[in-house]
């Protein structure tokens, strides 16, 4: 696997709907990646350390689904 720069990442955090959660594609979701490296994060998730880590293995995997 090529060596991956966290620099590489681009951060975005996403205004949720009423219930904590933005649109991701076709699901609702408190974070989503979405290819080569961008990281959707509903606000306040930014601080929810098992969503940020779960979006930065999808880019590390460079892959969605689970």
């Amino acid at each position: 696997m090529a060596s991956h720069g966290w620099q590489q990442i681009h951060w975005f955090l996403a205004p949720p709907n009423g219930d904590g959660l933005i649109q991701c594609d076709e699901l609702l979701a408190q974070g989503c990646w979405y290819p080569p490296h961008r990281i959707y994060l509903a606000v306040g998730m930014e601080w929810a350390p098992q969503i940020v880590v779960h979006e930065m293995l999808h880019d590390i995997l460079q892959r969605s689904g689970h």
